[in-house]
This record gives C-alpha cells, structure tokens and sequence, in this order.
C-alpha cells in the first residue's frame, strides 16, 4: 500500500482502489490506512461517502520513502522479472526519467516507464514486457526495440543511439549470450 502511495505522488485512491492494485480486501486496506493516517505516512479525506487516500504532500517523509519504496518496488524490480528469459534479448535498461532517478538526477516522479531492448526479440515479446509492467506499476510503458548490430555499430548515425548512449540508465539485463 505504501508503494502505491508513495510512487504515485499525485493520485489519492478509494479504499476499494487500494484494495484492487494491492489485492487485499476492503477490509484490511482499511485497518492500514488508519494506521498510516494516524503516524503520519498518508493523509485522507472525504469527497462525499468516499475516503481518499494519498500519501502526505509536505512530510519530510516523502523523499526517503519514495526513494526506499522507488528502489524496492519501482519499475527496477519489475522490469528486470518482465525481461527475464525474453529469447534473442542480449542487452536491456530503463532509462528516461526513471532512469535519471535511479542514477540520482533530482526532478519530479516519473510518469512513465522508457525500457530499451537490444538484440533479436520480436515485437510480441516487447509488447508482453510492456503489458506486464504497465499492469504491476500502473504506469505507462514504453518498450524500445534496438537490434545488436545498430547498437554496437561505434559509426552508426541512428540519433535515438546516439542520445541513449550517453542518457542515464539502469541495467536490466547486459549482454547475455544466445
């Protein structure tokens, strides 16, 4: 429930919501947020018969946490499950702003997931990466196939290359042999 809240910032949630991304029962998401409200890890309020859930906009907090939870339970953890045993993959990382994040660059949460894929996986295999984190981090996901040859190539003039090699980013999988 902490991830949920924490790594995403700007987003207060139902306890049914809660209950449905943590697959828990009404019941238990409620005990936690009580929990939470009351040591100051979240906040609430009513809109109507609705409890509105989020985490705390102006704690001191909110960065070790989000950090903590980033590190733990963010797209990292996730991505490399989903690119595991992915048949022609060679090379896999985040990059883009969670990339950024993870290499310590300070700036907002990220709202999306940027994943580069290098080597032979066909476009089904990066569209099942994507589906799979997309569902688990409920961010949007965006899969980038490269193939080995381009990457590897020191005189290619592909800009997407070019930028990607030098931008901050987090290895998934490097260089697995076939």
């Amino acid at each position: 429930m902490l991830a949920q809240l924490y790594l995403h910032p700007d987003e207060e949630y139902t306890l049914t919501d809660l209950a449905e991304r943590t697959k828990s029962n009404v019941k238990s998401v409620h005990v936690e947020a009580n929990r939470l409200v009351r040591t100051g890890f979240a906040v609430d309020r009513r809109v109507g018969q609705a409890r509105l859930v989020s985490s705390p906009p102006t704690s001191p907090l909110v960065a070790a946490m989000t950090q903590l939870l980033m590190l733990s339970y963010g797209p990292l953890s996730i991505a490399r499950d989903a690119v595991a045993d992915v048949r022609g993959l060679k090379r896999a990382f985040i990059f883009g702003s969670w990339g950024a994040r993870y290499e310590g660059e300070p700036g907002p949460p990220p709202r999306d997931v940027d994943i580069a894929i290098i080597g032979s996986v066909s476009a089904d295999d990066a569209d099942d990466i994507a589906i799979r984190v997309q569902a688990r981090t409920g961010r949007s996901v965006d899969v980038r196939r490269i193939p080995w040859d381009v990457w590897t190539d020191q005189g290619t003039d592909n800009p997407f290359v070019l930028t990607l090699r030098d931008a901050p980013k987090v290895e998934l999988v490097e260089e697995v042999d076939e």
